[in-house]
Protein backbone atom coordinates (compact mmCIF):
# COMPACT_ATOMS: atom_id res chain seq x y z
CA UNK A 1 0.00 0.00 0.00
CA UNK A 2 3.10 2.51 0.51
CA UNK A 3 4.27 1.89 -2.85
CA UNK A 4 1.21 3.03 -4.00
CA UNK A 5 1.31 6.20 -2.44
CA UNK A 6 4.53 7.03 -1.72
CA UNK A 7 6.29 5.38 -4.91
CA UNK A 8 9.10 8.04 -4.83
CA UNK A 9 10.31 7.58 -1.63
CA UNK A 10 10.78 3.82 -1.70
CA UNK A 11 14.26 2.79 -2.85
CA UNK A 12 13.88 -0.43 -4.86
CA UNK A 13 17.61 -1.12 -4.83
CA UNK A 14 20.65 -0.36 -2.94
CA UNK A 15 23.50 1.20 -5.03
CA UNK A 16 26.85 3.55 -4.47
CA UNK A 17 26.30 7.14 -6.20
CA UNK A 18 29.25 8.71 -7.67
CA UNK A 19 31.88 9.98 -5.21
CA UNK A 20 32.68 13.45 -4.95
CA UNK A 21 35.26 15.57 -5.31
CA UNK A 22 36.25 13.34 -8.44
CA UNK A 23 39.01 12.88 -8.46
CA UNK A 24 39.58 13.40 -5.16
CA UNK A 25 42.72 14.71 -3.41
CA UNK A 26 43.18 13.99 -0.41
CA UNK A 27 39.47 13.01 0.70
CA UNK A 28 36.16 11.54 -1.11
CA UNK A 29 32.92 11.23 0.50
CA UNK A 30 30.63 8.25 -0.94
CA UNK A 31 26.95 8.50 -1.34
CA UNK A 32 24.90 5.28 -1.11
CA UNK A 33 21.31 4.22 -1.23
CA UNK A 34 20.09 1.17 0.98
CA UNK A 35 17.08 -0.34 -0.08
CA UNK A 36 16.74 -2.21 2.88
CA UNK A 37 17.88 -1.95 6.43
CA UNK A 38 21.37 -3.74 7.05
CA UNK A 39 24.70 -4.59 8.83
CA UNK A 40 26.89 -2.17 6.24
CA UNK A 41 30.47 -2.35 5.65
CA UNK A 42 32.77 -1.23 2.96
CA UNK A 43 36.02 -2.43 1.32
CA UNK A 44 37.97 -0.22 -0.71
CA UNK A 45 40.20 -1.41 -3.36
CA UNK A 46 43.59 0.05 -5.29
CA UNK A 47 43.85 -0.06 -9.06
CA UNK A 48 45.44 -3.82 -8.87
CA UNK A 49 42.45 -5.23 -6.61
CA UNK A 50 44.03 -5.34 -3.39
CA UNK A 51 42.15 -4.34 -0.58
CA UNK A 52 43.55 -1.18 0.97
CA UNK A 53 40.86 -0.06 3.54
CA UNK A 54 37.76 -1.57 5.17
CA UNK A 55 34.85 0.26 7.36
CA UNK A 56 32.39 -1.14 8.76
CA UNK A 57 29.06 1.33 9.26
CA UNK A 58 27.24 -0.81 11.47
CA UNK A 59 23.75 -1.45 11.01
CA UNK A 60 22.09 1.55 9.22
CA UNK A 61 18.36 1.96 7.78
CA UNK A 62 16.85 1.80 4.50
CA UNK A 63 16.96 5.27 2.84
CA UNK A 64 19.68 7.58 0.83
CA UNK A 65 22.79 8.53 2.54
CA UNK A 66 23.43 11.17 -0.05
CA UNK A 67 24.31 14.04 2.19
CA UNK A 68 27.68 15.24 3.45
CA UNK A 69 27.40 14.59 7.02
CA UNK A 70 25.64 10.75 5.97
CA UNK A 71 27.76 9.51 3.05
CA UNK A 72 30.82 7.36 3.54
CA UNK A 73 33.89 9.56 4.46
CA UNK A 74 37.41 8.39 3.13
CA UNK A 75 40.60 10.00 3.74
CA UNK A 76 42.52 8.83 1.38
CA UNK A 77 44.32 6.49 4.21
CA UNK A 78 45.08 2.57 4.11
CA UNK A 79 44.49 0.58 7.21
CA UNK A 80 48.20 1.36 8.03
CA UNK A 81 47.70 4.96 7.33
Amino acid sequence: MLKAILPERLLTQTQFLANYPNPFNPETWIPFQLSQDADVTITIYDVAGRAVRKMQLGHLTAGSYSQTEKAIYWDGKTENG
